[in-house]
């Protein structure tokens, strides 16, 4: 599970990222925590046609045409994170692009398609190392759908 985490990439977006000595780096003691909860953010720049999205300076925090997306807590924090989610959800929703397997769609950029072609093994071995994860308590804002 771990390697699997490691080459598909999942800390990128879901470890928020802070400013090293050699620029921004991963935050490992919010290892898989997601976007940070006391982290409020300015709303985005207004895009025009050369633009499509914009990231917050953590990694953490998305906004274009499908409006304002948070990387999840994936630590195994049974309040915020996944540790009260079930195997099978966890497997459903990078299968179907679905929260839990049945809630609103997965935003973007998470690339739940790209995941989706995984075998349910390896998605159940990435469920069972991120089980494995500290827990971070991080309530991570929820999604806001585009202005009208």
């Amino acid at each position: 599970g771990a390697y699997l985490m490691a080459a598909s990439g999942c800390a990128d977006c879901h470890t928020p990222m802070k400013m090293g000595p050699k620029g921004p780096e991963p935050d490992l003691s919010r290892h898989f925590s997601g976007h940070p909860e006391q982290l409020k953010l300015s709303p985005p720049p207004k895009a025009d046609a050369s633009w499509v999205w914009f990231g917050s300076a953590t990694n953490t925090a998305y906004a274009g045409p499908w409006g304002i997306s948070y990387a999840a807590n994936l630590t195994s924090d049974k309040e915020t994170g996944l540790g009260s989610w079930k195997e099978s959800e966890f497997v459903q929703a990078l299968k179907t692009g679905k929260h839990a397997g049945v809630g609103r769609p997965i935003m973007p950029p998470m690339p739940w398609q790209a995941l989706s072609h995984l075998t349910e093994d390896d998605l159940r071995a990435m469920f069972r190392y991120l089980q494995t994860v500290p827990p971070v308590h991080n309530r991570v804002p929820d999604y806001q759908p585009p202005a009208q």
